[in-house]
């Protein structure tokens, strides 16, 4: 094999030195030449396993881009639903300021309304006081009333117990008894009548207005007669439980629809002074015991009626 001058000049001086155009043309004619066979196999088996690298190589990043495929495909998944908790946050969010809306409106309503409720409960004080001060003035009323009432029945006084008859005399009746019982032939009489209705149905000369208005009583009907003086009233009703001790029928004082509501509360403090033998005496509205003012307790019971609370007198 020839070499070139610098190759020639340096195995001249050293033996052992060829550029590397000459060390590649020297290789190339041993391996024709049919020099070092074994290094032509090596040759072959490194170029096929440099091959079955590769192919492992390309099935492994196959693989992996298999699995980046697939990981990409649940990455989008998780963007798919993470877009949709961020639109429902979103929703979340619009109701919760529509709820912050609403409940503010609500805030301002009850706010509204408690202002309201202060003043309808002082307006409800007001009336509260109102009504107080009404009562206070319909009781003066009725006390006044009921005065004035007394005085036009001061001269009145009821007989209770007189049997009734048709076309009696009423009149006739009431001086009878002041004459035979009381020795009062000089009483002076302004008027005498029977009031309530008639226990038949017959007005006995009372207007059908009249008798509308009565309220039916127990036994015969009260008469009722209004003296001229009222000395005479003080003597009979002095009298009278002497002069009428025996007698079915008796005289009592003519006392206004208040009064007599109130004897009738007090009738079972009556009926105690009677068994107690104690005097008693109602007049005005109030019950006097042995002289003594009764003061009323409350949840005093109430019973008897008029005819029997006059009975007792």
């Amino acid at each position: 094999m020839g070499s070139c001058e610098k190759c020639h000049n340096n195995l001249a001086k050293r033996g052992d030195s060829l550029c590397k155009e000459c060390a590649q043309k020297k290789n190339t004619a041993s391996m024709d030449s049919g020099e070092e066979p074994s290094m032509r196999e090596l040759m072959k088996d490194m170029q096929q396993q440099a091959q079955s690298n590769y192919d492992n190589l390309a099935a492994l990043i196959g693989g992996i881009d298999d699995k980046l495929q697939a990981f990409d495909t649940r990455l989008q998944g998780f963007d798919t639903r993470l877009h949709d908790a961020e639109n429902k946050v979103d929703a979340m969010d619009s109701r919760s300021s529509q709820q912050g809306k609403a409940l503010n409106i609500a805030q301002r309503d009850i706010s509204d309304l408690q202002k309201d409720s202060k003043s309808q409960s002082s307006t409800l004080t007001d009336m509260k006081k109102l009504l107080d001060s009404a009562r206070g003035e319909i009781d003066k009323l009725r006390e006044w009333n009921n005065k004035l009432e007394r005085f036009s029945r001061r001269n009145n006084l009821r007989l209770v117990g007189i049997e009734e008859k048709r076309e009696e005399d009423v009149y006739k009746i009431v001086t009878d008894v002041l004459k035979d019982k009381f020795s009062m032939t000089d009483v002076e009489i302004e008027r005498a009548h029977r009031v309530g209705k008639p226990s038949d149905g017959n007005s006995h000369g009372q207007n059908a207005a009249a008798a509308a208005r009565t309220v039916r009583t127990p036994g015969p009907r009260h008469i009722i007669f209004k003296l001229l003086s009222y000395k005479d009233k003080v003597q009979i009703l002095k009298q009278k439980r002497e002069k009428l001790a025996r007698k079915k029928y008796y005289i009592t004082d003519d006392e206004t629809d208040e009064d007599m509501a109130t004897k009738r509360r007090l009738q079972p403090v009556i009926n105690k002074a009677k068994e107690d033998n104690k005097k008693w005496r109602f007049t005005q509205g109030k019950l006097f015991i042995d002289g003594e003012l009764y003061r009323e307790r409350r949840g005093q019971p109430s019973t008897g009626d008029a005819a029997n609370a006059g009975a007792g007198q």
